[in-house]
């Protein structure tokens, strides 16, 4: 049975989260991997699972995303 890229990120994700540091290195990992679609759903699954205290780190590593999809919106 294949696990999908995204399955495989949120299983890292979930395992390197005691350390904030390594945690954002496998974030930005996984985001570089991932289609749009995909980065939209672990950017949700992210702020559901992952307490306050990853919020800035979340939010630095999904801006680069918000940013592509505002541009594209405004075409």
């Amino acid at each position: 049975m294949s696990t999908s890229y995204l399955q495989y990120s949120k299983l890292i994700l979930l395992k390197v989260s005691f350390d904030v540091t390594l945690f954002e290195k496998e974030l930005r990992k996984c985001l570089r991997q991932l289609l749009t679609h995909e980065i939209r759903e672990l950017r949700h699954w992210c702020r559901a699972t992952f307490p306050k205290n990853f919020r800035r780190i979340m939010s630095r590593c999904f801006r680069y995303f918000n940013w592509k999809k505002k541009s594209m919106n405004s075409d």
